[in-house]
């Protein structure tokens, strides 16, 4: 969810760019697509690091034996059906991509948390990250005490250098 302010500093940015920015509302799939994204990760965590986790599992951090524990409770089955959402989701992606350059969002629900403990909260960039779409990160925007807030343009799939392109856009 967005801060107040990360909304305003947001729309400000929309208003701004209004000639080249279009606002659409997410399709409906988006949504189903943070749970896709968790039955995959946590199963191919639970896959890759089970062995970690019964060897050595007073090293590895709570999110990670989280994720272990959490996927190896999804069945195969969950596990086929999401990697199938995953490739559905990317093809609708490409349809949208036919009607635009590039897709913009705010990278985080707020400022960046102090320090070097967290990279912070990865939940504005699953759904780019499920599809394997080139997605960069720009602090362009202000947030609580004159904070950076991102922005990120998303690109078309083997796109990078398009996607790049545009951010330049964005950050000068």
């Amino acid at each position: 969810m967005l801060t107040v302010f990360q909304k305003k500093s947001f729309n400000k940015f929309i208003l701004n760019n209004k000639k080249i920015v279009k606002v659409e509302t997410a399709p409906k799939y988006f949504e189903d697509m943070i749970d896709c994204h968790t039955i995959i990760y946590e199963t191919e965590m639970a896959q890759n690091f089970h062995h970690y986790y019964k060897t050595s599992k007073g090293k590895l951090s709570i999110e990670i034996k989280r994720a272990i524990i959490n996927g190896l409770k999804h069945s195969a089955k969950d596990y086929a059906l999401a990697l199938d959402a995953m490739r559905t989701y990317s093809k609708n992606l490409d349809s949208i991509f036919e009607r635009f350059d590039a897709i913009i969002t705010p990278s985080s629900c707020g400022i960046a948390d102090k320090g070097f403990k967290t990279t912070g909260s990865p939940e504005f960039n699953k759904i780019w990250s499920l599809a394997h779409v080139p997605c960069i990160s720009l602090p362009i925007l202000k947030g609580e005490k004159n904070l950076p807030l991102g922005v990120q343009i998303i690109g078309k799939q083997f796109e990078d250098l398009s996607m790049l392109n545009h951010a330049k856009i964005f950050n000068n």
